[in-house]
Parts: structure tokens; sequence; C-alpha cells
């Protein structure tokens, strides 16, 4: 868990807060990406879980500043990193 914080908090980030706001900003979404990992999704899957997330949880809209492309390969390369942690659930 504290590694998916990590790659929300420093990578993700979308609301550009991880040097002023308290470094919990995006915990509620830990859960969903754990569940997510675990269930050995695709780079893809993730990648549209973040943007939904963005989108209609943030309600934050394309960034005008980088094009729809650029903005998938950079999520992309969020979703690498999440990819890259070990996770697992484990049954009680």
């Amino acid at each position: 868990m504290k590694q998916i914080h990590d790659v929300l908090w420093n990578d993700w980030d979308p609301i550009g807060v991880n040097d002023v706001a308290p470094d919990d900003e995006y915990d509620s979404y830990i859960g969903g990406v754990y569940r997510l990992l675990a269930s050995r999704c695709t780079r893809e899957a993730i990648v549209m879980h973040l943007i939904r997330i963005e989108i209609e949880t943030m309600g934050l809209g394309p960034m005008p500043s980088v094009s729809e492309p650029q903005h998938k390969d950079r999520l992309g390369t969020v979703a690498g990193k999440l990819m890259a942690i070990d996770v697992q659930i484990q049954k009680e």
C-alpha cells in the first residue's frame, strides 16, 4: 500500500499538489489500484482507471498544455511503476 501511495503521490499527482498538500491527498484511490494490480490487469486497465478518477471523481478535464496521447503516455509510465509493485490479496 505504501508503494502504491508513493507512485500516486510522486508520479501521478494529477492536481499538482504534492509539494503543498498533505501527503494523504490520493490515499482514497489506493484500494482500487491495489485490487486492479492484484487481479493482474493490463497496463491499459490501470491507465483507464486513473483517467476515470481524474475525470469522474476529480472533475478534471483534459490538460490544456498536454495533448491526450502525451497524457496517456505519462499515465502509461505511472501504470508501469504501479505494475512493478508486487501485490497479492491474501485469503484468510
